[in-house]
């Protein structure tokens, strides 16, 4: 049976066929997640799969026993769990299928039938109490000392009222039971107390707890456009895109001015080499999800020697096939000719963005202003574009720090403070010819001084008074 007769698109599936078919065990984990599957060596009908969400991780796993199976596949498919428990300490492992235990009352976790042996209904239930003892709640930073003492007491008497199945021993374990809340829920209390009324800062790990409580998946909400709500992801996705693509602007490039003769000596030509490849390829974060071809990095890292030669052949050849641009002429100004300004050009050229909701890929925008978010070339491009605005400045200083600007300048008179406004008015006149704009909300005044009345004035960007800090 083929993956598309079980599962829709947009499935990883992960499954344990038996040898002679009609059968087996499978899970689909959805392809916006990162997973991979589990190698287990054994004979039971089990199948696991690992799910990596940031610094989360869960094992889900999906098992089936035979009705007519005997103790020694139970004991094989209990090994196969306490295995996984054990290997990944901290994790959360969540476990589904089928085991046909139905002389199991599963919300007393107590042996009630006798359509299967005793031994092989509680050596499950003994392997489910043990894996208990071994999940991420024995990990959490609020578990001490009493509350892993009072729950390994329960634990025994559980195991202990199983087997005797009396009244006297069942009566101690619920005692237990109860005891064990009350005590985990004053651990839990007191903890959330100490970061209450700790050092300043501590509301960072705090809201990191509270981040982590909240279990909705509701996604985004229903979205309006006109009188009607869209609640379907796709439409969702096309309606956040046509908003985002209507905040960008088309420019005409060509009232630009010539920086004129360039006093930079033209830029190397670039050459990748295979060497480069394989340690960029080998630093990869195997945890990260995939781009946007959908190839996992982990595929990467581990076939870095193999791989790292033809990629090597196709960068090099997207470096030395581009095409000259007609409106980058900073770039150029700046010593980046040749191949690596055309490279350059195709790959701020003819770029297009798409929105994901709920495993709903919007249709496409094209993307006719801004640097690409998240890429190591957009910061440096956009430092080449502003690198002159120091230039229009006459009586102050500037300093830049990425996208960030500071202009000062030491003010003892009333004409000093004119000067400062003529170069915030230079300031406006470059992001005019450039076809930029600076926020005037985003911009403020700060006077450092010991003076008991110091030089008052009202500096103003596009016609707003900025505000003093």
């Amino acid at each position: 049976m083929s993956k598309g007769e079980i599962f829709p698109p947009g499935y990883n599936l992960y499954r344990k066929d038996r040898k002679h078919g009609w059968g087996g065990v499978l899970l689909g984990v959805h392809s916006s997640l990162i997973s991979q599957q589990l190698q287990i060596e054994s004979e039971a009908e089990f199948v696991g799969a690992k799910i990596i969400s940031g610094k989360q991780t869960i094992i889900i796993g999906a098992l089936y026993r035979p009705p007519s199976s005997k103790q020694p596949y139970m004991n094989v498919l209990n090994q196969v769990i306490e295995k996984i428990c054990v290997s990944n300490p901290g994790v959360a492992v969540w476990i589904a299928g089928d085991a046909n235990l139905p002389d199991i009352d599963w919300a007393t976790d107590r042996v009630v039938g006798h359509q299967y042996p005793l031994e092989l209904n509680e050596s499950f239930l003994q392997m489910l109490s043990t894996s208990k003892l071994s999940s991420t709640r024995f990990n959490q930073p609020w578990f001490n000392t009493s509350t892993k003492r009072i729950c390994r007491r329960k634990a025994r008497a559980f195991k202990k009222a199983r087997k005797t199945n009396r009244d006297r021993d069942w009566r101690r374990f619920r005692q237990l039971k109860k005891q064990s809340q009350i005590t985990c829920r004053q651990a839990y209390n007191k903890y959330l107390t100490d970061i209450i009324r700790s050092e300043p800062g501590a509301s960072r790990r705090l809201g990191a707890i509270i981040k982590a409580k909240r279990c909705d998946q509701a996604g985004i909400a229903p979205l309006k456009e006109g009188n009607h709500l869209f609640s379907d992801p796709k439409t969702k996705a096309n309606l956040l895109n046509r908003q985002f693509a209507s905040v960008f602007t088309k420019d005409d490039s060509s009232t630009l001015p010539d920086l004129g003769p360039s006093t930079h000596p033209p830029m190397n030509g670039i050459q990748i080499t295979n060497q480069g490849i394989v340690k960029l390829l080998k630093n990869l974060n195997p945890y990260k999800a995939s781009g946007p071809d959908g190839v996992p990095a982990r595929l990467l890292k581990e076939t870095a020697e193999e791989i790292a030669p033809a990629i090597c052949l196709l960068y090099q050849a997207s470096l030395d096939q581009g095409s000259v641009p007609s409106s980058w002429k900073k770039a150029l100004h700046y010593g980046i000719r040749g191949p690596t300004l055309q490279w350059v050009t195709d790959f701020l050229s003819h770029r297009t963005q798409q929105v994901l909701v709920d495993g709903q890929i919007s249709t496409q925008a094209n993307v006719s202003s801004g640097v690409p978010q998240g890429s190591v070339l957009g910061p440096l491009l956009f430092l080449a574009f502003i690198n002159d605005l120091p230039d229009c400045v006459k009586s102050s200083t500037t300093r830049l720090f990425a996208d960030d600007t500071a202009l000062y300048k030491r003010i003892s008179s009333h004409h000093d403070a004119s000067l400062l406004q003529e170069d915030l008015n230079a300031l406006q006149k470059w992001e005019h010819t450039w076809l930029m704009q600076f926020h005037p909300a985003k911009c403020q005044v700060v006077r450092v001084t010991k003076k008991r009345k110091p030089i008052t004035f009202s500096y103003s960007i596009h016609g707003t008074t900025l505000e003093e800090v």
